[in-house]
C-alpha cells in the first residue's frame, strides 16, 4: 500500500546503544565480509536500476503514444497491450530491488553496530595503555590504535549518512501519474503525497536540531582550544581553573559522551557532519517541493472526474 512504513531504530539511538554497551566480542562475519556482501548487492542494484530506468522510459513513451491515439482504434489497443506487457516486466525488477535494498540496509546496520563495538573496544584498550603511563612513541600498539581510531570513526560516520539517506528513500514513495488512474487511485496518491510531505517536514526538523547540537559541540571545541592557549600563555596562575574547564569541555567531546546526546556526531570534526547535513537538508527540500507539485496535480486530475 502506498505510504505504509515500518518503524526503524533511529540512528542516534543506535549510536547510543552501541557506545554505551559493555564491549563484547562480535559474533558472525567480520567487518570485511559484511562490506563485501553489501558491495556485491549494491552492484546488482546498480544493474537493476539501469534496467528499471529503461523500462520506465519505455512506459512513458508508450503512455504518450496512447494519448495521441484515438480511443477504440487498433493503434490504441496495440499500445495499451504494450503498456501492460511493459508493466509486467517492471514489477519483478521492482520486487528484486526492494529485496536487495532491504538486505543492504540490514548488512549496513550490522556493520554500523560492529564499528560501534570496535570503537568502544579500541578506546578501552587505548585508555588501559595510557593508564600504564605509555605513549604512542613508546608503545607500537598504542600508536597503531590511535591511528586506527580516526579511520573507525570516519567509517562509522559514512555508514550513518548512508543509512539515513536509505531510510528516507525507503519511506518516500515513488508516486507517478498513470492515465488509467481511477478516482480512488488518485485519492490514494494525493494522500501518499501529503504523507510524504509530513515525513519530510519531520526529517527537516530533526536535521535542524542536529545541526544546532553540532554547532554547540563545535563552539565547545573552540572554547577548549582557547582555554588551552590561555593555559599555555598564563601558566600556573590559571592552570587550576583553566585545566578543570578544559577537562569538563573535552569530556563532552569524547565519542561515548557525544553519542549519548540526541543528534550525536559520529565524525571527529563536527564541521564535516554539519556540511553533510546542510546538503541533505537542501536535497529533502527539493523532494518536498516535488511532492507538493504532485499533490496539486493529482488533486486537479481528481477534480476533472466530477465535472
Amino acid at each position: 500500500m502506498i505510504g505504509m512504513r515500518r518503524p526503524l531504530l533511529p540512528l542516534a539511538l543506535m549510536l547510543a546503544v552501541g557506545t554505551m554497551a559493555t564491549p563484547l566480542r562480535a559474533q558472525g562475519p567480520p567487518i570485511s565480509e559484511l562490506e563485501r556482501l553489501a558491495e556485491q548487492r549494491e552492484e546488482r542494484i546498480a544493474v537493476l536500476e539501469d534496467r528499471l530506468d529503461r523500462l520506465e522510459a519505455r512506459r512513458d513513451s508508450l503512455i504518450e503514444a496512447k494519448r495521441s491515439a484515438d480511443p477504440g482504434s487498433a493503434r490504441f489497443e496495440t499500445v495499451s497491450n504494450r503498456i501492460l506487457e511493459n508493466a509486467e516486466q517492471i514489477r519483478p525488477v521492482q520486487r528484486e530491488l526492494r529485496t536487495l535494498r532491504e538486505q543492504v540496509r540490514s548488512l549496513k546496520t550490522e556493520l554500523f553496530q560492529r564499528y560501534n563495538l570496535e570503537i568502544a573496544e579500541t578506546q578501552t584498550r587505548i585508555d588501559a595503555l595510557k593508564a600504564r603511563g605509555l605513549t604512542p612513541r613508546e608503545s607500537p600498539e598504542l600508536r597503531r590504535l590511535t591511528e586506527r581510531m580516526p579511520e573507525l570513526l570516519r567509517a562509522r560516520g559514512r555508514l550513518a549518512a548512508e543509512l539515513e539517506e536509505e531510510q528516507d528513500a525507503l519511506y518516500l514513495p515513488a508516486i507517478v501519474y498513470d492515465p488509467t488512474d481511477t478516482a480512488r487511485e488518485l485519492q490514494n496518491k494525493i494522500a501518499a503525497s501529503r504523507d510524504a510531505i509530513d515525513r519530510i517536514d519531520e526529517r527537516l526538523g530533526e536535521i535542524e536540531e542536529r545541526i544546532q547540537n553540532l554547532n554547540r559541540t563545535e563552539r565547545m571545541r573552540r572554547e577548549a582550544e582557547r582555554l588551552q592557549r590561555d593555559l599555555e600563555l598564563w601558566g600556573d596562575d590559571r592552570s587550576a581553573q583553566s585545566g578543570s574547564e578544559i577537562e569538563a569541555i573535552l569530556e563532552q567531546q569524547r565519542p561515548g559522551a557525544r553519542d549519548r546526546r540526541a543528534g550525536a556526531n559520529p565524525f571527529e570534526d563536527p564541521r564535516e557532519e554539519i556540511r553533510r547535513l546542510r546538503g541533505r537538508y537542501l536535497e529533502l527540500e527539493e523532494r518536498r517541493d516535488e511532492f507538493v507539485r504532485k499533490a496539486a496535480l493529482f488533486a486537479e486530475l481528481l477534480e476533472r472526474f466530477y465535472r
